[in-house]
């Protein structure tokens, strides 16, 4: 199936999910989507589909043999390499650094971040260069998921991390990754909203969010982060700049970095890199 754009894309994944389905396969942009269910489930996943999201182009259903999906996700996902410091692996990759290079492996999962999406890729380029330019002792991941962009830090010399997300299962399958990374006892993690926090305040902020979850809570973003810090925003498209970068100036900030991925569908992605005035 294709959703129309990333936001329903993420509806979509949300209700399969919820509905029962039993994997689910993003390509590259994020927005054509493999759901697989089971014989059971399927007309309780089209139903909810279709009520979430009535313009989705849903295909005709393909009857497709048993999937081992602990084996299935070894020849989709292999280790990204983002830069000569940094590679963002699945757990059942072998690591191979090079010298003065860091590996990061995550467990495949709903909660799951390999650094192959374009948003993903962008928030950890602007992660890696933060970092080597400052080397924050605070880091916070807002949305974390995987826990992947704070663990990313951390494996490059930030000193501790915070990471929450909405989502009931991202705070646990990143606790788990940072132990799995020898992590643990540097990175916390909460599910709730950002309100949640405490009043400190951080070096480092990182955002992989789409603008539509990103501007409600920019004033709160802004505000956690320390004078001279540096924000970093990801999943965002080319058409989204000038909003976002208009939010965050009248908040204090500025635009110190722009870069961009173009996907498969001629989609532009952009990570924002910005610092207070």
């Amino acid at each position: 199936m294709r959703a129309r754009d990333a936001t329903d894309a993420e509806i979509a994944v949300a209700e399969a999910w919820a509905a029962g389905a039993a994997g689910v396969v993003e390509d590259e942009d994020g927005c054509l989507l493999t759901i697989y269910v089971t014989a059971a489930a399927a007309d309780a996943v089209g139903r909810a589909l279709r009520a979430a999201l009535p313009s989705l182009e849903i295909a005709p259903a393909e009857l497709v043999a048993s999937i081992a999906w602990g084996e299935a996700w070894k020849h989709v996902l292999q280790p990204v390499e983002i830069s000569r410091r940094l590679v963002v692996a699945p757990s059942f990759a072998t690591p191979a650094p090079r010298p003065g290079q860091h590996w990061i492996r995550i467990e495949p999962g709903q909660a799951f971040g390999t650094g192959a999406h374009h948003s993903t890729r962008l928030a950890l380029e602007g992660i890696d260069t933060a970092v080597c330019r400052a080397r924050p002792r605070s880091v916070l991941d807002v949305g974390t998921g995987s826990g992947v962009l704070a663990l990313a830090a951390l494996a490059l010399g930030a000193g501790w991390a915070v990471g929450f997300d909405l989502d009931p299962l991202a705070a646990p399958a990143a606790r788990r990754a940072a132990g799995e990374n020898g992590l643990d006892d540097r990175a916390a993690w909460f599910t709730g909203p950002i309100e949640a926090l405490g009043p400190g305040r951080f070096e480092l902020v990182a955002a992989n969010l789409l603008r539509g979850e990103l501007l409600p809570i920019a004033s709160e973003i802004a505000r956690r982060l320390a004078p001279g810090g540096s924000l970093v925003l990801a999943g965002l498209l080319e058409a989204d700049a000038p909003g976002v970068r208009a939010a965050f100036a009248a908040l204090g900030l500025r635009q110190v970095a722009l870069s961009a991925r173009r996907d498969d569908d001629g989609e532009s992605w952009i990570g924002l890199v910005l610092r207070r005035a």
